[in-house]
């Protein structure tokens, strides 16, 4: 959200990664390595966060995409983690847990452009992802940036939208 060059690695965070890393015959250790504490400068790029004010002024607008990275559940109505259950109005549904492998491992960019083209996610758009409380999309914040979309990321996401009574919504 505005690091400049910042690079991921798909580590063994999860029980399926270890299992595969081990599997690999990949080494793992106990020990603990020398860490040298560093500063990272963070600039934020306000252009890659959508507040209230922006998703309100993008609902019905054409230009602009919603994505729930939800569950389908959630995104229906059908699991109800606010005042209201349902969608943005507009918004289309991928749920986080797809952008992923069996192993955990994240799916490669040609699968992952397939997940959002099968949803009709123009790249002409300017896509605005969120979730419950914005944590599951940041992950389809990560895969749409890697894929070279136009995205920002509604932090507040369903948590705010969906504990609003005065904001529309669809289920």
């Amino acid at each position: 959200m505005g690091s400049g060059d910042l690079r991921t690695y798909q580590g063994v965070c999860s029980q399926r990664r270890l299992q595969k890393w081990q599997k690999e015959g990949k080494e793992t250790t106990r020990s603990e390595p020398a860490i040298t504490p560093a500063t990272l400068a963070v600039k934020l790029d306000p252009a890659k966060r959508a507040l209230l004010a922006d998703v309100k002024a993008a609902v019905g607008n054409p230009k602009f995409a919603f994505v729930d990275a939800r569950s389908p559940q959630e995104y229906k109505g059908e699991q109800v983690n606010a005042k209201r259950g349902g969608h943005i109005p507009g918004a289309v549904n991928v749920d986080w847990v797809t952008q992923f492998n069996p192993d955990g491992t994240v799916k490669s960019a040609p699968d992952l452009a397939k997940t959002y083209e099968d949803q009709k996610v123009a790249k002409d758009k300017q896509v605005i992802v969120y979730c419950q409380v914005g944590f599951r999309s940041a992950m389809d914040y990560f895969s749409l940036r890697l894929l070279g979309y136009n995205v920002s990321h509604y932090d507040a996401s369903w948590n705010e939208w969906g504990n609003d009574t005065s904001l529309p919504i669809e289920q």
